[in-house]
């Protein structure tokens, strides 16, 4: 079984100008003449992890290249120009290649590296050893030219079983095919923590064979593909497409994001152009031609690779001889011609032999010698293309901000898109194509979009699931004009949870989505999106348009509002939306110059889901587009397994599936069936739940035990057999409260749900039986209370006290169970955290001599009785407590919340890998909880009430529950959620104060500080939840002791500001601070409380913050002598000027605001942006819960 806490270490990729040169690294220069080495092969064989092979700019090196196995390391070996940085594109910048549009660097800046050719020209350029690891291959130009159309380029990993490689970065690379042969493949992934980077991939196509730009089948991943120009005639990306000999692989935790994926329009024209002018002559030379007339037609040929591709035959000419004369014929040379064939006939029209150059020259001399049969082509050979990326076997792949350009009919239907899950050979039987997320993307110029295939019609496959297309733009999807009868979206042979949601489709397809095969296909969601119906919509096999078709095939679909410009709305279910096409045209702002952006003006503007914008949002898209998008918290990215720093044991890839839903009571059934190792079979599965959390001291990692004061000892009687222990070393007087910053601490992580409450519970002993021995502070990051305020968090002085002995005077004895509270039967307060999610726990000094072995945070079976005694405890809570093992696993929830599930996987070798999803358990049907729904998330409109509907909530019966909105606009804090730290900063009763209580800072005469501290020892501090890139405005409301210019200012730090560039600005941990002043200008006096704002005589500017959510405030000592009750953070209602009165102000602004009082309120939002929405439910006797969305305001 893997351990319970683990320790993981996310792999980054190396892709930066300027790395670190470890110690005993070397330079090794290779040029033709003058350097180290001149050759590149002895430069890699000599080199060491660390070291850097520079090239000599403009020199070409003829390999094959062979990237060897070093001894494990963390430090890389990079290889690249010798060229300065400053003359070569940035971090991040493509390569383009002089002679290219939009080129960034002149190709003399780069060293060339090319094949050997002959016999070795099916050998890749540079290809790596087994188990080759941490190489950089960066500023290079590898060039295909010597393969003639054979083959891979660069091959990262093989197709064998041996051990793969890993860790290798290509970056800022041209590679090429031959530039008339093409080239089989660019780079082949079948390998391990691969990334290719802002590289130019070019001249990748074949004839009679599939060509990829990039293409991986024998390789687990993870894989990242970022910001490059690539070409493939076939497939300009392929995961998949052959069996892999690693039993189980499925290339996995797959980035495809920024590049610019494209088909030259040329390659729909024949690869050979047919000969021009030809022209004959009888000839003084013997031959066999007979007396007459004869007919000639010349056609060009190019072999590339084991095929050979011909031209359309010449215009015939015609060449009068006598008896065994031959002729004499020339043409005009085709480029990429190897040589020619010259067919003759008796007629212009008809030709039946040929003869063959011997080159490429444009005369020859026709003898009629040695003759072969033949007629002409019709037509002149293509290249194979079939679409623009293809997953065949795949998992957990996010395509994002990528153009995709340019598809035809031709060796397939001209689907940009092709998600079809392929046992090639039918040795694969776990091939899938699973959880992919298609979003912000554009695909322009196709016949159709994309086609879905639940399972391989050939040999057995896994089902295709969770395939999310959403938030793209398709346009120029045109079969009329790309050929074929493609539809836009083809889905069928039981694809499950297919989704499309928030598309934006121009096209002229006769169905939009076209359900087909055997099997029905369940989860089908469609919504949001806007498009043009044209002859069927969404239609089937054996359908008709709309409500039957979705019924024959999708019988649980969602189709929703959606935009069917010029369809029959009687055929759909509701709400859909269907102007007539006059309308669809006139709703965007230039349909005819290709601004699909809608007018506010449109008939459909509001046809989303809760009144919002269908179709794609154009400003994610284009953020996405260059890079500056971020996922949301619902959609992540997929997050790559642990790094195996270079080892030969690839750590298994945990597949959780999910997210999964349930209500409280009722039983989830999770499965990890679709984990997978590249060494062989999965050893152990573990589920660990979420909602029942158990922590032993045993599982504790080293790294988290901080400082001198605990250890980890063995004790008799613990669980495992271990306890972390804070030896007696005879203080005798316990502290009264944490500290901010400890010396020393023990932290642990875990993971937990938010507004779930945990009853915590440790088992402990104190060293010799001894009361002064048993107590001890726990806190943790994200804790708060019951009405959602931060409390017990590390970091202040507040934290909850877990003392053994269960009362004055009860005495202890041996190892016991405890909570929070002191003597009594009452229990301790619950726990309740912020965020769902990875959570951590710190346990710090309050009397020394004390130990303890596990501790209990339980939302059920523990909640309301301890796991054991208070004295000579032997009840041990056994691992299994939170969790299950096996393959499957089923768990029963109490309580509705999102709560995290992490399944761990571990190999034969140890080896472990984990992965998140969730479990979304809503209340029981006859529940008697109180719970807060908020509904959501929900989309808006600037200007336009948007409705906010918490009737999901749960009220017990006899319950009355004031419902109570925030909408993030306006941020009220009052003095009694502050926590205060340290001696100077404290709280106190203020009957002139909101809420009655005042946070003070008492008059000590100090001097006035002129910079704030990055450590202060005392302040004050609390959280919120506001929204990113908003502008908000800042106001305290205050009071200075005697009124006294000399007491009337304070610095305010924040964890996450940032300026309207979005540079860090006045953060906490740093010097910078935002300084608010009373007195509104020197001189201007000071009398009772005022309100204030960082600016000195005038309006202070906006602050934004970084990133949507919580948000921390930090208020430290400018002046002494103050005191404040309300701060107000404002993005609308308060932005243009202060909520009160300068001097003798009364003003004390509500936390709730005026039309933010029940189960469905409404609200108008000034400004676009992404806000945090909170539902408190105050029942009163029945406890006050809350819960909290978003919305996008756009």
């Amino acid at each position: 079984m893997p351990p319970r806490t683990l320790t993981f270490v996310l792999f980054v990729s190396v892709g930066v100008a300027g790395l670190a040169v470890p110690a005993g690294a070397e330079t090794r220069r290779v040029c033709a003449s003058g350097c180290q080495y001149s050759g590149l092969q002895a430069a890699i064989d000599a080199a060491a992890p660390g070291d850097t092979i520079l090239l000599k700019a403009g020199e070409t090196f003829v390999g094959p290249f062979v990237l060897r196995r070093k001894a494990s390391s963390t430090q890389w070996i990079t290889i690249r120009t010798d060229t300065a940085d400053s003359l070569l594109p940035g971090e991040g910048v493509r390569l383009v290649p002089s002679g290219k549009p939009g080129a960034t660097t002149q190709r003399s800046l780069l060293p060339r590296l090319v094949g050997q050719g002959g016999t070795l020209k099916t050998t890749p350029v540079v290809r790596t050893e087994s188990g080759a690891q941490r190489y950089i291959l960066r500023f290079l130009e590898i060039d295909g030219v010597a393969n003639l159309g054979w083959e891979t380029l660069i091959a990262i990993g093989d197709d064998t079983a041996n051990a793969t490689a890993s860790h290798i970065v290509i970056d800022r690379v041209y590679a090429h095919g031959h530039a008339q042969k093409g080239m089989k493949r660019g780079i082949a992934l079948n390998s391990a923590h691969t990334d290719v980077l802002n590289s130019y991939i070019s001249d990748v196509k074949a004839v009679g064979f599939d060509s990829q730009g990039i293409a991986g089948y024998n390789g687990p991943g993870p894989f990242r593909i970022i910001n490059n120009y690539i070409e493939g005639a076939a497939e300009n990306i392929m995961f998949g497409g052959s069996d892999p000999a690693i039993t189980g692989l499925v290339p996995s935790n797959i980035e495809i994001r920024r590049n610019h994926l494209y088909k030259p329009l040329a390659w729909r024209q024949p690869i050979l152009a047919v000969p021009a002018s030809p022209k004959g002559s009888a000839s003084s030379t013997a031959g066999k031609l007979s007396a007459g007339t004869h007919y000639f037609r010349v056609v060009a040929v190019m072999g590339t690779a084991a095929a050979t591709a011909v031209s359309a035959p010449s215009t015939a000419v015609g060449v009068t001889v006598s008896a065994n004369q031959s002729a004499a014929l020339t043409w005009t040379a085709v480029s990429g011609a190897d040589r020619y064939r010259i067919y003759r006939g008796s007629s212009a029209s008809t030709q039946g032999v040929f003869l063959e150059t011997a080159g490429s020259g444009t005369s020859f001399t026709y003898t009629a010698n040695s003759e072969k049969s033949g007629t002409p082509p019709a037509s002149g050979t293509k290249w194979t293309v079939k679409n623009l990326l293809e997953l065949k076997s795949a998992e957990h792949v996010l395509i994002e901000g990528n153009v995709m350009e340019n598809v035809w009919q031709a060796g397939q239907a001209g689907y940009a898109l092709m998600l079809t899950p392929r046992n090639q050979d039918g040795k694969a039987t776990w091939t899938r194509v699973r959880d992919v997320m298609i979003r912000s993307n554009i695909i322009r110029n196709a016949s159709g979009v994309m086609q879905v295939v639940g399972y391989d019609n050939n040999y057995p496959s896994q089902q295709t699931q969770r395939v999310t297309l959403r938030n793209n733009l398709f346009h120029g999807i045109d079969p009329a004009t790309w050929g074929g009868s493609a539809k836009a979206y083809l889905i069928g042979e039981g694809a499950a949870d297919v989704v499309i949601d928030r598309n934006t489709l121009i096209h002229t397809n006769s169905s939009v989505a076209f359900a087909y095969g055997k099997l029905k296909m369940l989860g089908f969601v469609y919504t949001n999106n806007i498009s043009q119906h044209h002859a069927y919509g969404i239609m089937a096999d054996n359908g008709r348009p709309g409500q039957y078709s979705i019924d024959l095939y999708f019988p649980d679909g969602t189709v929703t509002n959606n935009v069917l410009a010029g369809g029959t709305a009687s055929a759909y279910p509701t709400p859909n939306a269907f102007p007539t096409v006059e309308q669809w045209k006139a709703s965007f702002v230039d349909l005819a110059a290709g601004d699909y952006r809608l007018k506010s003006t449109s008939v459909f503007i509001s046809a989303g889901a809760g009144g919002s914008m269908p179709g794609a949002d154009m400003g994610v898209l284009n953020a996405a587009l260059a890079g500056t998008a971020t996922p949301p918290p619902s959609e992540p990215a997929p997050t790559p397994p642990p790094d195996d720093g270079g080892t030969a044991n690839t750590p298994p890839i945990a597949r959780p599936g999910g997210p999964y839903t349930v209500a409280a009571g009722a039983t989830v059934v999770t499965t990890g069936s679709a984990s997978s190792d590249a060494e062989g079979p999965i050893a152990a599965y573990q589920w660990t739940w979420g909602d029942e959390i158990l922590i032993n001291a045993a599982d504790v990692p080293a790294g988290s035990i901080v400082g001198t004061r605990w250890s980890r000892v063995q004790a008799p009687g613990a669980a495992g057999g271990w306890a972390i222990h804070n030896p007696d070393k005879g203080e005798a007087n316990k502290k009264d409260s944490p500290l901010a910053s400890p010396g020393s601490y023990v932290n642990v992580q875990f993971y937990a749900a938010a507004g779930v409450p945990y009853r915590m519970w440790l088992r402990m002993r104190a060293q010799n039986d001894h009361y002064n021995n048993d107590s001890l502070f726990v806190q943790f990051d994200r804790s708060v209370n019951a009405q959602g305020q931060a409390i017990h968090r590390i970091g202040s002085a507040s934290a909850a006290i877990v003392v053994l002995e269960e009362g004055n005077g009860a005495g202890v004895s041996g190892w016991g169970w405890n909570d929070s509270a002191y003597g009594g039967t009452a229990l301790g307060a619950p726990v309740y955290f912020a965020t769902s999610g990875l959570q951590t726990l710190r346990i710090q000094q309050r009397e020394d001599g004390v130990m303890w072995d596990q501790i209990v945070l339980s939302s059920g079976e523990f909640f309301g009785r301890r796991p054991g005694a208070t004295k000579l405890d032997t009840t041990i809570v056994p691992g299994s407590f939170g969790s299950s093992e096996g393959m499957t696993g089923s768990h029963t929830y109490k309580t509705a919340a999102v709560y995290p599930l992490v399944l761990t996987v571990a190999d034969a070798q140890g080896a472990v890998g984990w992965a998140m999803t969730t479990v979304t358990v809503g209340a029981p049907v006859s529940s008697t909880a109180l719970v807060a729904q908020a509904g959501g998330p929900y989309e808006g409109v600037v200007g336009q009430a948007t409705r906010f509907d918490g009737s999901g909530s749960s009220v017990p019966a006899g319950v009355t529950a004031q419902y109570r909105w925030t909408f993030g606009e306006e941020i009220v804090l009052q003095a009694p959620i502050f926590t205060a730290v340290g001696s100077r900063w404290r709280k106190i009763s203020d009957a002139t104060a909101a809420s009655g209580t005042a946070l003070e800072n008492p008059l000590a005469n100090s001097s006035k500080l002129s910079t704030a501290a990055a450590n202060p020892t005392s302040y004050v501090e609390a959280t919120f939840r506001a929204a990113a890139g908003v502008p908000y405005r800042l106001w305290v409301r205050m009071r200075a002791a005697n009124d006294a210019w000399a007491n009337d200012s304070i610095f305010v730090q924040f964890s996450g500001t940032v300026s309207s560039s979005g540079a860090a600005v006045t953060r906490i941990g740093t010097t910078g601070a935002q300084s608010v002043i009373l007195e509104e200008g020197h001189g201007a006096g000071l009398s009772g409380w005022g309100w204030a704002d960082a600016d000195y005589g005038g309006l202070a500017p906006p602050i934004y913050f970084n990133q949507d959510g919580v948000q921390t405030i930090r208020i430290q000592q400018r002046e002494d002598g103050l005191r404040i009750d309300q701060i107000v953070i404002s993005a609308a209602a308060h932005f243009s000027a202060a909520p009160g009165s300068l001097k003798n102000d009364n003003t004390m602004v509500p936390v709730f605001g005026a039309g933010s009082t029940g189960v469905t309120v409404q609200h108008i939002y000034r400004t676009p942006g992404t806000y945090p929405v909170t539902l408190t439910l105050d029942g009163g006797t029945a406890g006050v819960v809350t819960d909290s969305t978003a919305i996008v305001v756009r």
